[in-house]
């Protein structure tokens, strides 16, 4: 669909992860000059009538022959990346919503809707280039001109352009880079008129829990796709002399142009005088002002990825010369992935752990771990019995989790209003558990009963995945207090939650002394 500019209050809300396209977005006067012209009539009984007119030049300005960097939000692929592209089409995104529309490709017919800019890959031979300039060059082929030299003499569009399409001194950018292409690889590349509305579109995106990149984004942006492939070299097969020496990567390079004035020439048949330019012999080439400019490197492309993970070897992810270890424990655990490194727990002692990453070198059940839920990282330690060590590598994993998550200020912003929201929840619910026993449909039930629960709680507040850890922490309770456990069995339950912190024998003594867990472990880390 098309889009208009809006007022805030019309602009469509949408949620987060949402996004939605947009054909395009036409602001309601284009870049240009424009006279605005009043007449005003008085009469009167025994006065001739009298007219007067006032007409007011002004300008909609507008970038034109230079774009500042800060409009582009990103490009893609990146400046100077190498990487496979076969099948993919270079695309450049705007901050502003409405860039492409602002001014007008062409003055005559509708037109509103078509972009005055478009983005060529071109490789390096099809940018013509010449000793006078290489000083003023870029690595891009761009050469550093004043704006009127995009209408000398023996280029096109020269200076064949209708007036209020023409230079201006007084509104436009003195210098710009421009870039010479010969005339049939400027049509051969070039998109028509017809095809330029499909390569440019308006996205408007909920950018909540989204990085700024350095900016304050609304949601919307402005999208020009490329209408070329890029280049790349031949194919070579995984493991290949080729491919292990490193074979030449195809240099792509982008320029993103403006295209105002060259309508005529990019219709399906030019006609007139846009027909007899093309063919006369006094315009060498086509001069075109490049807006923006980077170059990316197109690796050769590889064997599908079904053969590459069928000659994927997991060798890489065992410790090597393990033949030679003769107890059984240790070899095992290194064919698997494991790697001993020191381990350091949280009251001082120095000793060993198992860790392996999540790719293992052959498939195996879970073990050690009865529930996907863990409250630290400590609970996702696994303890094996027989040799006396820790496997860290799920608390690990745990751990590296949560930083990432803290490093993310969206996230844990959400966490913090998510927590905030749980807390406040939690003591409307205990509130209304005070009440229970003047509410005469809750009176005399289990108030550890699940639909006990679920009638004391807000519908919006019992969704599946908290109001199952809640009922799940009600039943500890439940096991743990109202069935009065012994003090012994007690110690070996709460110890299972603080795995490498404090010695049974330890917990036993501060339990005695009638502390609760936290006080005592408190009092333990805080002593001399």
């Amino acid at each position: 669909m098309a889009l208009k500019e809006q007022t805030a209050e019309e602009q469509t809300k949408l949620k987060a992860g949402q996004i939605r396209f947009y054909d395009n977005y036409l602001p309601s006067l284009k870049a240009g000059p424009y006279s605005v012209s009043v007449e005003q009539s008085l009469e009167g009984d025994g006065v001739d009538p009298v007219t007067f007119k006032r007409q007011q030049e002004l300008i909609v300005s507008g970038p034109r022959f230079v774009l500042p960097a800060q409009e582009i939000h990103s490009v893609f692929p990146s400046p100077g990346i190498q990487a496979h592209y076969e099948g993919v089409l270079p695309q450049v995104i705007f901050r502003k919503r409405n860039l492409p529309w602002e001014r007008k490709v062409y003055d005559k017919g509708n037109m509103h809707s078509t972009p005055w800019m478009a983005l060529l890959l071109l490789e390096e031979d099809e940018i013509l280039t010449d000793n006078a300039t290489a000083d003023n060059q870029l690595r891009t082929k761009s050469v550093s001109r004043k704006s009127e030299a995009l209408f000398e003499s023996g280029t096109l569009p020269s200076n064949y352009l209708p007036p209020q399409m023409s230079a201006s001194p007084e509104t436009d950018e003195p210098n710009c880079y421009t870039i010479d292409l010969d005339k049939q690889t400027f049509l051969q590349l070039a998109p028509q008129l017809d095809e330029l509305p499909y390569l440019s579109h308006v996205r408007e995106v909920n950018t909540d829990g989204k990085e700024f990149l350095g900016m304050h984004a609304d949601g919307w942006f402005a999208v020009m796709l490329g209408n070329r492939l890029p280049k790349t070299p031949p194919e070579v097969a995984v493991g290949s002399q080729a491919a292990l020496e490193g074979q030449s990567f195809a240099r792509n390079i982008v320029h993103l142009v403006s295209l105002e004035g060259f309508a005529g020439y990019l219709a399906k048949k030019p006609e007139g005088v846009y027909r007899q330019n093309l063919s006369n012999a006094t315009y060498e080439y086509v001069r075109l002002a490049s807006l923006a400019s980077w170059e990316f490197y197109a690796k050769p492309p590889v064997e599908s990825f079904e053969k590459i993970m069928d000659q994927l070897g997991t060798e890489m992810l065992r410790v090597s010369d393990i033949g030679a270890i003769q107890n059984v424990g240790v070899k095992t655990a290194l064919e698997g992935g494991y790697v001993p490194l020191q381990y350091h727990t949280r009251i001082g002692e120095q000793t060993m752990a198992w860790y392996r990453g999540p790719l293992l070198p052959q498939i195996e059940p879970r073990k050690g771990v009865e529930d996907d839920t863990f409250f630290s990282a400590e609970a996702a330690l696994i303890f094996d019995k027989n040799n006396g060590l820790f496997d860290a590598s799920y608390a690990t994993a745990w751990q590296i989790g949560r930083l990432l998550a803290l490093s993310d200020a969206h996230f844990a912003d959400s966490l913090l209003n998510w927590k905030r929201n749980a807390t406040r929840k939690i003591n409307e619910f205990l509130e209304r558990q005070k009440l229970q026993a003047v509410d005469t449909d809750l009176a005399g039930e289990n108030p550890f009963d699940p639909e006990s629960i679920k009638k004391l709680l807000d519908p919006d507040f019992a969704i599946n995945t908290f109001f199952e850890g809640f009922l799940g922490q009600v039943q500890q309770a439940e096991e743990k207090f109202d069935r009065n456990l012994r003090p012994d069995a007690q110690v070996v339950e709460e110890l299972k939650d603080f795995p490498g912190i404090i010695s049974e024998e330890s917990y036993q003594e501060l339990f005695t002394l009638g502390k609760e867990l936290q006080q005592a472990l408190v009092d333990e880390l805080l002593s001399d």
